[in-house]
């Protein structure tokens, strides 16, 4: 074997030295997270349209999906499109410039973002009913008050806690029959109870020459519990008149839920003309 002298490694590192001086400013190595690139100073650069991080010199195939390389256009003094200052906003994602002419041949369709109002129906079955027990604690709220203001009136401490006590229980008891705070505060302002829980339409029009109405009770199974609330309005059909609507509100959702239907049970004010 020749054995290498010092002349030939002279002459090597001259060679060396050349190759490096007039070929490697030539080139542009860079690399990406997620892609790379061999680009040529100077030249036309093409990339992938669905790996813009990977760029090449020359027309062909992308290694990674073997769809056609395109050149990069600028757009109005822009960066190139899949340029390395397209940065998308997402973390760990890349831009994707798709050409006109392959987004109709893959069919992609551009719209106009339009706003609307969009609202839910919730269609239940209830039922016109009468609520005495509803009617007899309202009665006994509004005697319990009564009570309070004739303890007070009187010199002993005890019975005023007493009547106190009594009117707190028997707001606790509304409540759990359905009457919200709104209504037991009506209640407690008035001192009258509702007599439309126990008498019947006929006989309301014979008592009052305003526009009558009656309570509907309905069923609100769980998963629609989130999108009902006091004061929204009803809508009611009934099977004598299967063309009209009656009009009416909630006023009161029961606080308890059945659990054998998992529902609660809403009272509803209907307009009777």
């Amino acid at each position: 074997m020749k054995k290498i002298t010092r002349r030939d490694l002279i002459i090597l590192a001259v060679i060396l030295s050349t190759f490096t001086f007039f070929v490697v400013p030539r080139l542009i190595f860079s690399s990406k997270k997620g892609g790379f690139s061999l680009t040529q100073k100077g030249g036309q650069i093409y990339y992938c349209p669905m790996h813009p991080t990977y760029t090449s010199d020359r027309p062909g195939d992308c290694p990674i999906c073997n769809m056609k390389l395109v050149p990069k256009q600028k757009v109005e003094g822009k960066a190139p499109m899949g340029a390395e200052g397209d940065v998308s906003k997402i973390p760990g994602h890349a831009m994707v410039h798709i050409p006109t002419d392959r987004q109709q041949i893959i069919g992609v369709k551009l719209g106009v973002v339009e706003k609307r109002k969009v609202a839910k129906e919730i269609r239940t079955s209830g039922k016109v009913a009468f609520d005495p027990d509803l009617f007899t604690a309202q009665q006994e709220f509004i005697s319990a008050l009564q009570g309070v203001q004739k303890a007070h009136s009187g010199p002993y401490h005890e019975p005023k806690e007493r009547a106190q006590a009594l009117v707190e229980a028997t707001r606790v008891r509304l409540r759990l029959l359905g009457m919200s705070d709104l209504e037991i505060a009506e209640l407690e302002k008035g001192g009258t109870q509702d007599r439309n829980l126990i008498l019947p339409p006929a006989i309301q029009a014979s008592l009052s020459s305003k526009q009558g109405f009656v309570w509907v009770y309905a069923a609100i199974y769980e998963y629609e519990l989130s999108f009902v609330k006091v004061g929204m309005s009803v809508k009611a059909r009934v099977p004598t008149f299967p063309d009209q609507e009656f009009s009416g509100a909630i006023n009161a959702l029961d606080p308890v839920l059945d659990p054998t239907t998992r529902s609660i049970r809403i009272r509803a004010r209907v307009e009777n003309p």
